[in-house]
């Protein structure tokens, strides 16, 4: 009995650091990706082009506009700050299940049960990404819309029960999924392609490359 308890002890004590461990990666990710959101302001009106950021804080901030002028332009600014955490946790993300799906051999090897330090960078990354995108899309729901608030609830809940799982994170499953980001730069690159009225060849070939990866 008393070996019993012992195990039983020291199983608990390894899942409550496993579980703090999980939650003080994901509060620094969040933190992380909080900054990033908060600096984009400086970089999209320091790179991008004029019409693209730019004219819209003119708008914004001009006393001759109309309500509805400074609204749209408000939107749109929400919109392209909100992509730079977006495209750089996509491709942060996309390189870290690459490594997990197709070199990780702790999770090639236990497709259910594995895990590795990757994994829980992984889950780190995301989690705190998705806490992230929750507050951005609860904020301005009236903007981006229910789908995208519901796909980061679903996105939280997935990667939070997955990486606060010890017995069966379903890890190689879960950055299976996460190869879906991917894809993101390229759309991010077709919709910065339609807004600058690029040639219908680069808008198209945008198009198709997006179809691909994918």
């Amino acid at each position: 009995l008393n070996r019993s308890a012992d195990r039983t002890n020291e199983y608990e004590g390894r899942m409550e650091d496993h579980h703090r461990e999980f939650v003080v990666g994901a509060i620094l990710s969040w933190c992380a990706w909080t900054l990033v959101y908060n600096i984009a302001p400086f970089i999209n009106g320091r790179f991008l082009p004029r019409k693209m950021y730019r004219n819209l804080v003119g708008v914004s901030s001009d006393g001759a506009a109309t309500v509805e002028e400074k609204k749209k332009a408000n939107r749109e600014i929400v919109d392209w700050d909100s992509k730079l955490p977006t495209f750089l946790h996509s491709v942060f993300a996309g390189a870290l299940a690459t490594y997990c799906c197709f070199f990780d051999k702790s999770l090639m090897a236990d497709k259910i049960a594995g895990t590795s330090f990757a994994w829980k960078l992984t889950t780190w990354n995301t989690v705190g990404f998705f806490i992230w995108d929750f507050i951005l899309h609860f904020r301005y729901q009236k903007i981006f819309g229910m789908p995208m608030l519901l796909h980061a609830v679903l996105g939280l809940a997935t990667y939070t029960i997955c990486g606060t799982s010890k017995e069966t994170p379903m890890a190689w499953h879960a950055c299976s999924l996460l190869l879906f980001e991917l894809t993101t730069p390229v759309m991010i690159a077709r919709i910065c392609a339609i807004k600058l009225s690029g040639s219908k060849a680069a808008v198209q070939a945008m198009t198709n490359l997006f179809g691909l990866s994918f």
